[in-house]
């Protein structure tokens, strides 16, 4: 089956009205257009709309860490981008592009500024997660127009207790990365009082009038400029509209399917998600990496005769060898997502080993990416131990991004080579998030 743009959307249907009274609506032109070749041109564009972006973001990097946050002149330009509507549905005014610019986009912006990048990434995806929610809840997140941003906090860390409608949370949930400039979150909890007696996983989205952040909730050496702070909740009610389900994951009954049965949400959320991390990964890793061959250009070793260190063929070959890994494992990224989507785009779903091969090569790329930036620093010399030192922060932010649970390299790999072998991996759990994660 090959998707076409005018057989997926009501021509003739209602728009919606977003913020400041703007109409919007998912139809492009009147003739039939492919829905793959619409998301690359939408990719492309949003592509070249950062390039105005992308020298703010760099003018910044230096501010974030001391600021706690990403600089607000980042956010601005890359919200005149279209950035964080490069997953949002078209109805709701979104680009909808394909996965590989937004991979390339998160990339470019990572090399930029790492703690942006993660930051940044994380709100692109969390519209992605909104989008399979019920459209009531994504009609209230989207209200104000196609830039709205959450932040998220997935373990199941606070309480949940079920009301009339819905559901009433209490508690702490830590690392909400972007949290201060964010209009929502995703947080996840475990429902215990089901009447069937067995606890289900969720996340709930919940504006933020219903919390407050928890001072000095974020004193850390990497991602120091992410302010992935605590956010506290007393008593907020959530309905139940407005959670998405471990068993609709699980079972590929996403209430956003209703409105949003196109290719881009056919794709596993959670492979998204790690798509997200991945690709700041790479771009941090780049970024660090170009950051020394500037600095070898004119740096001159104290040792023996005080040669330039550009010269050393040492140093030449772990530049060599930095880049050469790093571009395989965005090859093996590019090539295992554009296998995903043009097997959605035909209208075949993905088998469970090709879902789990693209999060091993995320997982795996993510730790390319942090040692081809460590045997960097092992030839950087004394100058990188300065705070003032932007590789030492390029790679603190590759530290953060490392022990990230996406980078679980062990946990995915041995799942898929279980696959591989024929053998039983434990069946899935609705209560328990990673068992969501490996099933889907």
């Amino acid at each position: 089956m090959v998707y076409v743009l005018s057989r997926l959307i009501d021509l003739e249907g209602p728009q919606k009205l977003l913020g400041d009274g703007v109409m919007a609506t998912a139809v492009i032109d009147r003739n039939d257009i492919s829905y793959a070749d619409r998301a690359r041109e939408a990719g492309a564009k949003l592509l070249r709309d950062m390039e105005a972006a992308l020298p703010v973001v760099r003018a910044h990097a230096s501010e974030v860490e001391a600021l706690g946050k990403v600089h607000p002149e980042s956010l601005e330009a890359l919200t005149k981008a279209g950035f964080f509507r490069a997953v949002v549905p078209l109805q709701y005014g979104g680009m909808e592009c394909d996965p590989l610019s937004y991979m390339t986009a998160c990339i470019r912006i990572s090399q930029e500024c790492p703690a942006t990048g993660w930051v940044v990434g994380f709100y692109a995806v969390h519209a992605f997660q909104v989008a399979l929610l019920d459209d009531r809840a994504q009609s209230e997140f989207w209200a104000n127009g196609p830039d709205t941003r959450a932040s998220s906090s997935y373990p199941p860390t606070g309480t949940v207790v079920s009301v009339e409608g819905g559901f009433r949370l209490s508690g702490e949930w830590q690392y909400s990365s972007g949290v201060e400039h964010a209009g929502w979150a995703l947080l996840g909890g475990k429902i215990v009082d089901a009447p069937d007696g067995e606890d289900e996983y969720r996340t709930f989205l919940v504006p933020a009038s219903d919390w407050v952040l928890k001072e000095g909730s974020w004193d850390v050496i990497g991602l120091k400029g992410t302010g992935s702070r605590t956010l506290v909740i007393d008593n907020a009610f959530v309905p139940e509209y407005r959670t998405h389900s471990s068993v609709d994951v699980y079972q590929g009954t996403e209430r956003g399917f209703a409105v949003n049965d196109r290719p881009l949400y056919r794709l596993p959320f959670w492979s998204v998600f790690n798509l997200s991390v991945t690709a700041t990964a790479l771009g941090i890793a780049r970024g660090g990496i170009n950051a020394f061959i500037e600095a070898a250009k004119t740096r001159v070793s104290f040792a023996g005769k005080g040669a330039q260190v550009a010269t050393s063929p040492f140093v030449q070959l772990r530049i060599f060898d930095a880049i050469s890994n790093l571009d395989r494992a965005q090859d093996r990224m590019t090539a295992n997502w554009r296998n995903m989507y043009e097997t959605i785009l035909q209208g075949h779903k993905l088998d469970r080993l090709s879902s789990i091969r693209g999060r091993v090569d995320g997982s795996d790329s993510i730790v390319v990416a942090f040692r081809s930036l460590t045997e960097i620093m092992e030839a950087a010399g004394g100058g990188v131990l300065f705070e003032s030192n932007p590789l030492q922060r390029y790679f603190r932010d590759s530290l953060g991004v490392r022990v990230h649970p996406t980078a679980q390299r062990e946990m995915f790999g041995t799942t898929y080579v279980q696959l591989l072998l024929g053998l039983e991996i434990p069946p899935f759990d609705k209560s328990n998030m990673f068992s969501m994660v490996l099933h889907t």
